[in-house]
């Protein structure tokens, strides 16, 4: 899954191109994932703005999670993370028929 291992390879191979301590990156991996942040990952993956929320009831996501969806070509990629390292669950499928990944 490229969203799933591209990112977070990207922000961990820092501390091996630019020496940064590896010890402050799993730090920051294990903090808890914010839609910001998450939001910000998307937008690498797709020219369609990206849906990133707390986790609602209704969202194919577990407590204390944050849920994001983004269409790239006509797939949703979705699902949710807990912490900054990797996404939890990656899923992908079809559209909404209103053409976006989570219900609004």
């Amino acid at each position: 899954m490229a969203y799933a291992r591209i990112p977070s390879s990207a922000q961990l191979d820092r501390c091996n191109r630019t020496h940064e301590p590896c010890d402050a990156l799993m730090a920051w991996a294990d903090q808890p994932a914010t839609p910001e942040h998450i939001r910000s990952r998307l937008a690498t993956l797709s020219t369609n703005t990206p849906q990133v929320r707390l986790a609602r009831s209704d969202d194919p996501a577990v407590t204390d999670s944050v849920a994001f969806g983004v269409l790239i070509g006509h797939v949703c990629v979705y699902g949710h993370q807990r912490r900054n390292k990797d996404a939890d669950r990656v899923y992908i499928a079809g559209p909404l028929p209103n053409r976006t990944c989570l219900v609004p």
